[in-house]
């Protein structure tokens, strides 16, 4: 695959002096720092490293050494999904300057994206080093991060091991490092693993409430309500005093199950126990008012939320835009994202994803597009949750502009989008485009330009044009080759017959992709009709989305309705990954 080299622009950076850095971290970023961070994010992701070494260009563009500005470049670059590879090169490049202040919390930034991408190799090298150099960095949330992902992909003999690698790091275990591991299998619903860890850990020491709330946490995760009590009751019974954490908790589990009025019951209890109530158990209550199909009830809980001296917060707010949006009351739900704005609350993911789905369900693409532009004018950068779900509404509602123009902002905010929304933005694209009007692809024509520049962003190598030649939509086309006792109506015979889908995509340009040429590493996952794997196509990694024989099974004229849908070339294309 061509990789596309990356112009370097010097940034007009302002260089940060003690005092302007002590104002920052209490006062919100300025407009010209959060311009500089739009501007290295977007070189780190169009950087071609490995191809070429990323310090070059860091030494080069002259970011800003400090905690803060770093920390937000590497919170940016997570959320984005850039390579974490590249992620590593900022971080170890901030560190071998002498007037950087390493603080827990980029540590922990720099632990998470690692091990988000399972380099746990990578993980350890980087304890091992902070460990000799700064060993104060390494805190129980840098090791719960670790734990928890080994939970999610290693076994539970290679978490443990893991967990008893993790003494040269904090000394002997504790109660304390036992709760960490605890919550790392409570988070992932493994109860039969936590209880165990429990049992051993009740040997050695005695539980503390933070071990009950982790646990009854667990329990309610896995919606096992009778559980919550009889473990709560049972850990009382031993001693451990329950706190406004260990209420919330149980309040949630009857929330969860519709149960309110025990939920209100268990509120009383904690006023008598002098466990204050916070803005979660509210909140918790809205949600709870909500699943019982009772807005008005929800409202009142808000509005109690005063009463007690608890100012209203985005979580809050977010909680009651949801109820309403859930009933369909997408009036009452703008008006408090429009009174969150008067408070001063700042709108966040969570309330524009929660519009945004309310808007969709009603098919209201010309709202959800003014709400979009209200967003994008004000600078926010949507989680990739919420960047698939607003590029399926454009797709879908005929309204590419929009998607590309999405797109062109993530890329200039330096995020790297999912491969799902290059897949729904170049799958509409192409749609588009029938056999008569095949001139508009070719070179220099619109839809070349948005198709061509969409994708080179990213530099993938979907789509390939030859201004000479008829276009070849997709380097990467059908990858199959169909059995021939399977797709023929003659077993013996040496060559299938070709179905119209077929020959519409030769007519197209398609390039068909052979066995022999794709190698297959791992499978990624399954279902119904076919199998994802993980493989190398000429040097490149794809996805490689192979259909069932059996799907394809029966005479030429059945196949024929199998393949031949308006976009059967793109479900089956083999898309190069990032």
């Amino acid at each position: 695959m061509r990789t596309m080299k990356t112009p370097i622009r010097l940034l007009p950076v302002i260089r940060h002096t003690a005092s302007s850095l002590s104002c920052a971290s209490s006062c919100s970023q300025s407009t010209t720092q959060i311009a500089d961070i739009d501007e290295v994010c977007k070189l780190i992701n169009d950087h071609p490293f490995p191809d070429e070494p990323l310090e070059p260009t860091l030494r080069q563009i002259g970011i800003p050494i400090s905690s803060s500005f770093v920390e937000n470049v590497l919170g940016r670059l997570f959320a984005g999904h850039v390579d974490g590879f590249k992620a590593l090169e900022l971080f170890n490049f901030a560190r071998r300057h002498t007037e950087f202040r390493l603080t827990s919390d980029l540590f922990e930034k720099i632990v998470h994206i690692l091990s988000r991408m399972r380099k746990f190799d990578k993980v350890w090298e980087l304890f091992d080093e902070i460990h000799v150099k700064h060993p104060s960095m390494i805190s129980l949330k840098s090791l719960s991060i670790v734990l928890a992902r080994y939970c999610q992909h290693r076994s539970f003999e290679e978490t443990l091991e893991a967990f008893s690698r993790m003494e040269r790091y904090v000394g002997e275990h504790t109660v304390d490092t036992y709760n960490v591991l605890l919550y790392a299998f409570c988070t992932q619903k493994n109860m039969m693993e936590a209880r165990a860890i429990f049992r051993k850990i009740h040997r050695r020491f005695m539980p503390n409430t933070q071990t009950l709330n982790i646990l009854l946490m667990g329990f309610k995760e896995s919606r096992n309500l009778t559980a919550v009590e009889l473990f709560y009751h049972d850990l009382v019974r031993r001693g451990c005093v329950p706190n406004t954490v260990t209420y919330n908790i149980r309040i949630d589990s009857f929330c969860k199950k519709g149960h309110v009025h025990d939920a209100l019951r268990l509120l009383s209890e904690m006023e008598q126990k002098n466990c204050s109530p916070t803005i979660e158990t509210y909140t918790t209550l809205i949600h709870g008012f909500c699943i019982a199909r009772d807005p008005v009830r929800a409202r009142q809980i808000f509005d109690e939320m005063e009463n007690h001296d608890l100012k209203h917060d985005s979580v809050a707010y977010n909680a009651l835009i949801s109820c309403y949006v859930r009933f369909g009351d997408l009036k009452s739900a703008v008006d408090l994202m429009d009174e969150m704005e008067g408070r001063g609350v700042r709108h966040d993911d969570v309330t524009y994803n929660t519009l945004f789905r309310g808007l969709r369900t009603l098919d209201s693409i010309g709202a959800l597009s003014k709400l979009y532009q209200k967003m994008i004018k004000k600078e926010f950068l949507p989680k990739m949750q919420t960047v698939v779900l607003l590029m399926k509404s454009f797709c879908q509602n005929d309204r590419c502009d929009l998607g590309i123009e999405l797109w062109d902002y993530l890329i200039q905010k330096g995020c790297c989008p999912h491969a799902h929304v290059l897949d729904l933005l170049v799958t509409s694209l192409c749609s588009k485009v029938s056999h008569e009007e095949m001139h508009m692809w070719k070179e220099g024509t619109p839809m070349y330009g948005k198709v061509r520049n969409v994708v080179n962003e990213q530099n993938y190598t979907m789509l390939h044009f030859d201004g000479g030649k008829e276009p070849n939509i997709g380097a990467a086309g059908v990858c199959m080759e169909a059995d021939e006792d399977l797709n023929s109506d003659h077993p013996k015979a040496s060559k299938i017959e070709m179905t119209s889908a077929e020959a519409e995509a030769l007519e197209r340009g398609l390039h068909m992709i052979k066995n022999s040429d794709l190698e297959e590493i791992r499978e990624l996952g399954s279902g119904t009709y076919g199998s994802v794997c993980h493989g190398k196509w000429k040097g490149s990694d794809v996805a490689i989305k192979r259909i069932k024989p059996g799907c394809f099974a029966g005479r030429p004229s059945e196949r024929e309705q199998l393949v031949a849908l308006p976009t059967a070339a793109f479900d089956l294309v083999c898309m190069l990954c990032d």
